[in-house]
């Protein structure tokens, strides 16, 4: 019995039971650890390049703002604080008023149209540029609601050109057009227009002119002459075959 329970012994010391070598230790543990930095970089990433995206339309949005704004305010049709003075500077004075003399000579003539008896007619009137420009200046004074001061009408063969500057924003108006009649009543047909620094096109700009124009009674179409034809010169306006309205 000692002899085999030697044997056992022996046979033990001489076999041990040896542990299960690992070649990659903690290969696992680094594996777990890893997954999570990946999904955090991927996280990281997409936030990096959605901030981008933010900040890079809001810089847009901002210059298409100030890139609208300086194009508004380049018309003069509305005022747009830094950009309108900077553009047309500050207006000294916003007063119209009418010349004393032509207002005079252009009412004489008025007048002489008014005594005139229904079969009766003058062949000829002429109105000079000085007398148009008294009566212009006098109805906006009686008004008093004109956007527009310093109004300036030249008369050139077949035309005319309408000056002046914008109350709110000090910016330049300068129109031109001609005139027509047909029945006694006289159309004004613009072919250009330029408010502040930009041209407008004649459709867009007749509806402002026109609208201005209603606010002191007057109107680019539809208005009733004392005369069958209007002829325009250099610095005067004749009315053909004169009658009472």
């Amino acid at each position: 019995m000692q002899d085999a329970t030697a044997t056992t012994q022996i046979s033990t010391e001489a076999f041990p039971i040896q542990e299960p070598i690992v070649l990659t230790p903690g290969l696992d543990e680094k594996v777990k650890k890893s997954k999570p930095k990946t999904g955090r970089g991927a996280f990281s990433t997409l936030g990096i390049l959605l901030a981008g995206w933010f900040f890079g339309n809001l810089i847009l949005v901002g210059l298409l703002s100030i890139v609208v704004m300086v194009s508004a305010s380049s018309t003069g049709l509305i005022k747009v604080p830094f950009f309108t003075e900077n553009f047309f500077g500050k207006s000294l004075s916003t007063s119209v008023v009418a010349d004393a003399t032509g207002l005079e000579s252009a009412e004489a003539k008025i007048a002489e149209i008014n005594t005139l008896s229904s079969n009766k007619t003058i062949k000829s009137l002429q109105f000079t540029q000085d007398e148009i420009n008294a009566l212009f200046a006098n109805q906006v004074e009686q008004k008093g609601s004109f956007p527009l001061y310093d109004p300036k009408i030249v008369i050139k063969d077949g035309k005319f050109v309408f000056s002046a500057k914008m109350i709110q924003t000090n910016a330049p108006v300068t129109i031109a057009g001609n005139v027509t009649s047909s029945g006694l009543i006289a159309n004004i047909e613009l072919t250009s227009a330029k408010f502040g620094k930009v041209s407008l096109p004649t459709f867009l700009a007749s509806n402002l002119f026109d609208s201005y124009l209603s606010q002191i009674g007057l109107s680019l179409s539809g208005s009733q002459v004392p005369a069958k034809q209007i002829t325009l010169e250099n610095g005067s306006v004749t009315l053909v075959s004169v009658s009472k309205p």
